[in-house]
Formats: structure tokens, sequence, C-alpha cells
């Protein structure tokens, strides 16, 4: 409690003193402690006339490992990983398997390839698994997620999407971010019976007080919820609040906001090739990072004269980088001067989408007290007309 000041006075070196003579007699807590933080390379609170020889520390963890303190494995595998000694690390990792730190680390370490060993989505898998064994239920959600979403992009598995949404459904009710994610299957209708409402509800009841704490798959959602007015009012500056939090995001989010911000309903320039920023994460979601490039390609290509000069050369830019992750390029299709086929009054933006008519060059938009109106201007003389999200007229 000296260490931190909780319920007593903050006194850091006597509670380094005392944890030492702890570990001294034998505990083997105190003896992880000591020799963790003595090993750490972030702890700077360590006194220097207390900080033990590293091989004094290493001997520390070793017998706090051999006393059942597995934690001292996973923090010895983690410091000889660090050491590019990758065959000890390893060792040490699998001996302290039977913990939550040490499935954890492992599964981390196979996610994402490190320290010179090579990414293997099927060993993270079985790792993140095992990891859920050492949990309670809300915390065994926070990992179904993880879980659910190799089944979902198909990482070292086979996709299967009514497997991933089965798995989060287990936890939906008890886990924020097993909600979050049970809530972007039914949004999309991946895996489960699209309710695009249904799903916003779920997003809006998460605990959490900012939306940057929202967990992943939340913002990219209500971004497009808010922008075309599902399940909740249309509201364009909150759909670009939620896009941009997204697009900057630390996790997937990152990808999904960025595909997001190249959708005509967002009414937003292109985001630049260089939005999807290169992490550890490409490896881990190699299928929606090289959609994401590909996103912004088809972007720059639909929207040439918009975009500007620019244009061809971020295209280029991102259809390499969607090439890297091995997603087919976006190359310009010829242009149909007559596409009066696959579109019919009544439509909506999303179905016009969908239709041959694809997205238009460019989109120009008009908010009145008698609704939004939005002209859609594709080449060759081409046009769709919308009244409150409704298709009223075709020109061509």
């Amino acid at each position: 409690m000296e260490l931190y000041g909780s319920g007593t006075k903050k006194n850091v070196p006597h509670a380094y003193q005392l944890l030492k003579e702890a570990a001294e007699k034998g505990s083997p807590e105190a003896m992880y402690e000591f020799g963790q933080r003595a090993l750490s390379p972030i702890d700077q609170n360590f006194p220097a006339e207390l900080r033990p020889s590293q091989g004094d520390a290493i001997k520390y963890l070793e017998t706090a490992g051999a006393k059942g303190d597995t934690r001292a494995y996973v923090d010895l595998g983690e410091h000889y990983l660090r050491a590019k000694n990758t065959a000890l690390g390893l060792s040490y990792l699998d001996q302290g398997k039977d913990s939550f730190g040490g499935q954890i680390s492992l599964a981390y370490l196979y996610s994402h390839g490190a320290y010179g060993i090579p990414a293997s989505p099927a060993a993270a898998l079985e790792h993140y698994k095992k990891a859920q064994d050492f949990l309670d239920s809300n915390q065994k959600g926070a990992l179904a997620r993880q879980i659910s979403e190799f089944y979902y992009y198909g990482i070292g598995v086979a996709q299967d999407t009514k497997k991933a949404f089965a798995i989060v459904a287990e936890y939906q009710d008890v886990n924020d971010e097993a909600r979050s994610c049970y809530a972007w299957m039914m949004f999309r209708g991946e895996g489960t019976q699209k309710d695009e409402v249904q799903a916003v509800q779920r997003w809006l009841s998460l605990r959490v007080t900012r939306l940057i704490s929202n967990p992943p798959y939340a913002n990219p959602g209500l971004a497009e919820a808010y922008a075309r007015g599902v399940g909740v009012q249309k509201d364009m500056a909150k759909a670009e609040e939620y896009m941009k939090i997204s697009m900057f995001s630390p996790s997937v989010d990152q990808y999904w906001g960025t595909i997001l911000a190249t959708k005509s309903f967002m009414q937003g320039n292109c985001p630049l090739p260089f939005t999807v920023t290169e992490s550890v994460f490409h490896q881990q979601y190699r299928s929606i990072a090289g959609k994401a490039y590909a996103e912004i390609a088809r972007c720059y290509q639909d929207n040439a004269k918009r975009e500007g000069v620019t244009a061809e050369t971020f295209k280029t830019i991102a259809n390499n980088a969607a090439m890297k992750f091995g997603v087919t390029p976006v190359t310009k299709a010829p242009v149909e001067l007559k596409r009066n086929r696959g579109v019919s009054i009544g439509m909506t933006e999303d179905q016009a989408l969908a239709s041959n008519w694809g997205r238009p060059n460019y989109v120009n938009r008009t908010h009145t007290a008698a609704g939004d109106s939005s002209q859609w201007v594709y080449g060759g003389g081409n046009y769709l007309y919308f009244q409150n999200g409704r298709l009223t007229t075709i020109q061509n």
C-alpha cells in the first residue's frame, strides 16, 4: 500500500524494501513482484540501491515459478523474447501456459507474429480459447469477441459467420465487447437475420461514457446509422464524429471507419490512402485491411473529377497497398452511356448503389424544411434524383 499511497502515506523506497525482505523470506508472490519489477524495462520507481542484478532478478522469478507462481514464467518468457532468445522465451512461456497470462501472451505472439516468430492464426485461436478457462463470464465475453473474429474474417480457419455470431451471442448480455460485435453482425445481416434497428439499440445501450471508449464495431456502426437515419434520427454531424473516431482507432475500427468514409452517403471527400496505418493489426486483419485500401482506390476512381489532380496518384497508392494483402486492384470499367436498367422509382439509396448503376461520380445534396434531396451524377449525362432517401426521378 505504501507503493501507491493507498490507505497510508506513499513511501516507495520503504515499500520496495518490504517487498525485498518478503522475497528473501521465501514468499513466492513477493519473489514474483520483486523480480518482475526489477526486470521490467518500464518500472521507473525501483530504488537504485535496492535493484538486484539482472541475473538475481531472473533467479527470483525462476524460484517463484518453481514454487507455483506461473506468472513468473510468463515474465521470463517475455524477457527472453525481448532479448531475442526466441527458443528460451518460448520455453518459459510454455511453462507458464497454465495461466491466463501465459495463454494470452502466446495468443498475441501467434496472432501478430513477433520476435522472429511467424504468425500462426490457428495456434493463436487455440490459445485464446484456452485463456477463457481462467476467466469469469464477463471477462470471457471480451475474449469471445476476439475468438469470434477468427471465424468472421476467416483468420486461420474457414470463414463461418454463423459460428462467429453464435460465439458472441452467448456473452452479449454480460459483456460490451461481445454485445457490440453481436450488434455489428445483426446490423449487416451476417450470420443472423438482419435487424438494423435492434442492432443500433444494442450499441446505444453500451455502458460507456465517452465515444472513444466504445468497444470495437460500435463507432463505425453508429456512424452509418446516423448517416442513414437507421434506428436514430439522421444526424450527419454525429455520423462524422463517430466515423473519425473509428478511422483513427488502434483497433479493427480503423478499417471499417475508412471503408465507411468512402461511401457516398457520408458526403465527404475520399480518405487519404495513408489513413489505414501500417500496424501489427494488418497481420491479423489482412482481408479487411486490403478491402479498406481497395475501397479508397475505388473512391478516387469514381470521384476523380471532385478529387482533382491527385486522384489518380492516390488511387495507385491505395491499389498497390491493396495488392499487398491479396486484394484485386480497382480498375475503371467502360462508361455506360445508357444505364436505365437495374434501377426503379421508389428504390432506396442502398438499393441504387447495389444496382448496375453503382456509385455515382459525385452527389449534390440539398437540405430544406421539406426534407432531404440529392442528385447523383454519373457519366454520360445520367442522373438519379432522391427525395428523403427514395428514388423519384431517373434521367438519362
